[in-house]
């Protein structure tokens, strides 16, 4: 069986490398079925863990084989090819999960626990039987987890500010109080933080107005949505005390917000371009405050 997963590594590698340098057209996502075939490995791992343990049983370790690698390849099928569900973003999604999978079983093939190989199998196959019913709430859910991480970000400003940090082995994680200065820079930062927030609301508000055909076309929205929280953590993380203002973390996390913000309302001006003036100017107001 380990020869055939190599094989499924080397060419999930390469399928994942280069839709990672392509955008592409999507087309219908069969979840339930993706789901069902990841069921069936799901449970077929867990017959071959048990012929595993029984070294008298060859034949059932011999059909458990087989039948894994027969699904893990229409898993494979489904995720390189009619998985393509909005262009780059799901399909990534889906082929580095499959990637996940066939490494976890790839695992058996060292002596170790098989309990715990088998559990971990069984984890990534869960990623296959949670997949969202339709394109729309694929986007709307990843839309979702970023504003998440961001409101965390944003909540962890005001933590800074107000010394409600966490201790390791009874020590304060910092010893020293904020300034005046330190204060007001955390402040706008925050300001940046609920900025970027917003924005990305309502790009997910517009999305949500849109037919399934306009979201297949949303990889651009996407791409973006993902490089927020990143910058956003970026930023949270060089505010803690003491400041260090020559960091040049800062001040490349604050304009990558501004950058990403800006590229995003670009997007969004032909949907309401008051409003995004509106956004542009606060924009511009709070990064003057974070330049001086």
């Amino acid at each position: 069986m380990f020869e055939e997963l190599k094989t499924l590594q080397e060419y999930l590698e390469k399928d994942i490398h280069s839709i990672k340098q392509e955008s592409e057209n999507g087309t219908l996502l069969n979840a339930e079925e993706i789901s069902n075939i990841s069921k069936m490995i799901h449970h077929e791992i867990t017959t071959y863990a048990l012929a595993r343990k029984e070294t008298s049983s060859e034949k059932a370790l011999k059909q458990a084989t087989d039948s894994i690698l027969l699904h893990i390849n229409l898993l494979v099928t489904h995720a390189s090819g009619t998985a393509n569900s909005i262009g780059k973003a799901l399909k990534l999604h889906l082929l580095e999960s499959a990637l996940n999978l066939v490494n976890s079983l790839q695992a058996f093939e060292n002596e170790g626990d098989i309990d715990i190989m088998t559990g971990e199998v069984w984890e990534k196959c869960l990623v296959f039987q949670q997949l969202p019913s339709s394109n729309s709430l694929y986007v709307f859910d990843l839309l979702s987890q970023v504003i998440e991480l961001l409101d965390d970000a944003a909540a962890e400003a005001n933590d800074i500010i107000d010394g409600e940090l966490p201790e390791l082995d009874g020590l304060s994680l910092e010893e020293s109080k904020p300034t005046d200065k330190d204060k007001e820079f955390i402040k706008n930062s925050q300001v940046l933080v609920k900025t970027s927030i917003l924005v990305l609301k309502k790009a997910k508000a517009v999305l949500k107005s849109k037919d399934e055909e306009y979201i297949l076309r949303a990889d651009n929205i996407l791409d973006l949505a993902n490089k927020f929280s990143e910058k956003a953590d970026d930023l949270i993380s060089s505010l803690y005390l003491p400041i260090d203002y020559e960091d040049e973390l800062i001040f490349e996390s604050i304009n990558g917000l501004e950058s990403h913000c800006i590229e995003l309302l670009d997007i969004l001006s032909q949907e309401n371009s008051e409003w995004v003036q509106m956004c542009r100017a606060q924009l511009g107001k709070v990064k003057s405050k974070l330049e001086k």
